[in-house]
């Protein structure tokens, strides 16, 4: 059963670093498109709220990625005194 918890554990941070680098894609991308959008004589009303959304899209991906990463790191050690306590509940018991 440790495999299985270990291996979700290691796909979470993948996933938490995956979300953090498209996170920052997006930032650098919106760079570039944002000028083609102009190009097509888009109303600049239009092209902020575009530029509004596309950060908004980066900073969920970047805080999602974070969080994702820091819950991967912080756990193990919440789990440790979790599983330490459940332990000390089930000699009690006995």
């Amino acid at each position: 059963m440790p495999e299985k918890r270990q291996l979700k554990n290691h796909g979470q941070l993948l996933w938490g670093v995956a979300l953090l680098v498209m996170g920052v894609a997006v930032f650098f991308r919106t760079h570039q498109v944002i000028p083609k959008l102009q190009e097509m004589n888009h109303a600049s009303a239009t092209l902020v709220f575009i530029r509004i959304c596309f950060y908004l899209i980066g900073i969920i991906l970047v805080g999602g990625g974070i969080k994702k990463i820091l819950r991967h790191f912080a756990h193990p050690a919440a789990s440790r005194v979790q599983e330490g306590a459940d332990e000390h509940t089930d000699r009690t018991d006995r």
